[in-house]
C-alpha cells in the first residue's frame, strides 16, 4: 500500500467511525477530555496498525481497541491510586483524611517522590504505578534484578523517612512554599 493509499484509507476510517468511537469513549469515561484523549489514542493505534485492521470489520476493531485502551487506563489509575494510598499510610496519623485533604496527600507524596534520585523514583514508578514485576522493571531499566531490589529498598526507605519526618525538609526549586525556614531572611 502506497503512502497516499494509506493516508486515504486512514482518513476514510477516521471520518466514518470517529462519531461512533467518540460516543463509545464518552459513555465510558469520567470526563469529556479523557474521552477525547482515549479516542485520539485509538486512532493513533489505528494509524500504526492500519494494515492489521480487517476490511469490513473496521468499527469492531476500533471499538475493541478502545475497550483495551480504556482497561489499560483504568489499571494505571488504580495502580497510581494504590501507590498514593500506600504512601498516605506512611504519613503521620494525625493528618486529616477528609476529601479535601486528598489533594494535600497527593501533593505530599509527589513532593516526597521528587526528593528521590531519578533511578530510585523510576524503580518505584515502574513497580508500584505501572505494576511491572521486579524482573520486568529490571529489564526496562537495564539492570539486574538484584540491583533493582536494592534500588527499591533504598527508595522505600527514603520515602518512609521523608514522609514520617516531623518537618519535611524538601525544597522544590521555584516554589516559595517549599523553601526551608532556615533559608529565609
Amino acid at each position: 500500500m502506497t503512502t497516499d493509499e494509506r493516508q486515504r484509507r486512514f482518513l476514510d476510517l477516521y471520518r466514518e467511525h470517529l462519531p461512533t468511537v467518540l460516543g463509545y469513549c464518552r459513555r465510558r469515561s469520567s470526563t469529556t477530555s479523557s474521552a477525547d484523549d482515549l479516542a485520539a489514542d485509538v486512532f493513533a493505534v489505528a494509524w500504526r496498525r492500519l494494515d492489521d485492521i480487517p476490511a469490513g470489520f473496521e468499527l469492531a476493531w476500533l471499538l475493541r481497541t478502545a475497550h483495551f485502551t480504556l482497561l489499560s487506563e483504568r489499571r494505571t489509575d488504580r495502580r497510581r491510586d494504590a501507590l498514593v494510598d500506600r504512601c498516605g499510610r506512611l504519613l503521620p496519623a494525625e493528618l486529616p483524611r477528609e476529601p479535601d485533604e486528598t489533594v494535600v496527600i497527593r501533593d505530599t507524596v509527589a513532593r516526597a517522590m521528587s526528593q528521590l534520585g531519578s533511578t530510585d523514583r523510576e524503580a518505584i514508578i515502574l513497580t508500584a504505578w505501572d505494576g511491572l514485576s521486579q524482573r520486568d522493571a529490571a529489564a526496562v531499566l537495564g539492570v539486574s534484578e538484584n540491583a533493582l531490589a536494592l534500588r527499591l529498598s533504598r527508595a522505600r526507605r527514603q520515602l518512609r523517612r521523608i514522609l514520617t519526618s516531623p518537618e519535611p525538609e524538601w525544597h522544590v526549586p521555584g516554589d516559595p512554599l517549599t523553601v526551608p525556614e532556615r533559608s529565609l531572611p
